[in-house]
């Protein structure tokens, strides 16, 4: 298929979700979704970069606790990450969780409608191998393309991760009914407006227990009219109940599934890195 047909298509998809948007309320139904050529996408000089946990952000997050915003299990989740570290317990190898192949045939990205999505959030939902499991670092790409040329990756914006009971819904609220919550801020990158690899350490591990599954969002910052778009692989058959959109950029989030809900026809990309315990 060439790609020029495999654009006509992702086209197609659009009209039908504006179509889709126009028919309910409570999705602006606007969300962009195109093709596009990775590699050339990527600043080279921008491989690897992002935010890494500070002593700060950790006594945030006991703070959080302190207050009860934070659920016990996540205090304990945390403590449980410390003391394993401390008693040397052995790891398997980091393992790497996706919802998309490791080979995407087609990548495409996603884009806000500015103003009105500007700061709304993409969530993905990730499954680990196996249980207890460590989550040590989160991984995504912010791309540009010629058909999208209101991509920006340097612009700096906000990535939060929590965890979620195996049954459980998105929570409205993550900061407090979200398990083991954090939120990391990353930086403005000038030099990598053609798009960026996102590499984000989480030096105290989210330890996810039986069952749980981890919840990444990625906030679609924008500046004037420019904003990020971020990677996710175009599927014939993609699956519902993994990727959302807050529409909102501020709690409470009114979630909605990009696939069943909104008809996009692909994955998100992002991936957390992690390893499980013994």
């Amino acid at each position: 298929m060439s790609s020029a047909t495999q654009f006509g298509r992702v086209t197609a998809i659009l009209l039908a979700v504006h179509v889709l948007g126009c028919a309910s309320e409570e999705s602006s139904g606007q969300l962009m979704d195109s093709t596009i050529d990775m590699e050339s996408s990527l600043d080279a000089g921008a491989a690897v970069d992002g935010t890494t946990e500070t002593d700060q952000d950790l006594q945030r997050d006991q703070s959080l606790m302190d207050e009860g915003v934070m659920a016990d299990v996540a205090a304990e989740a945390i403590d449980m990450a410390i003391q394993e570290r401390s008693d040397g317990t052995v790891t398997n190898a980091p393992l790497t969780v996706s919802n998309v192949p490791e080979e995407c045939e087609t990548v495409g990205l996603i884009a806000p409608n500015i103003p009105s999505e500007s700061g709304h959030y993409a969530a993905t939902v990730l499954t680990p191998p196996a249980y207890p499991f460590a989550i040590e670092a989160i991984q995504y790409s912010l791309l540009k393309n010629d058909d999208v040329p209101t991509c920006d990756g340097s612009l700096g914006h906000r990535v939060i991760l929590f965890a979620i009971d195996s049954e459980g819904p998105l929570p409205e609220v993550p900061s407090a009914t979200g398990l083991g919550y954090r939120s990391y801020d990353v930086p403005s990158a000038v030099e990598s407006v053609a798009g960026r690899q996102i590499e984000i350490a989480v030096p105290i591990p989210l330890i996810l227990t039986e069952g749980q599954r981890a919840v990444v969002a990625i906030q679609f910052a924008s500046q004037g009219g420019q904003h990020i778009c971020v990677a996710n692989c175009l599927s014939d058959a993609p699956l519902q109940g993994i990727d959302w959109w807050s529409n909102a950029a501020e709690t409470p989030f009114r979630w909605q599934d990009l696939v069943a809900e909104l008809g996009l026809t692909s994955q998100l990309m992002t991936r957390i890195v992690g390893s499980t315990i013994r």
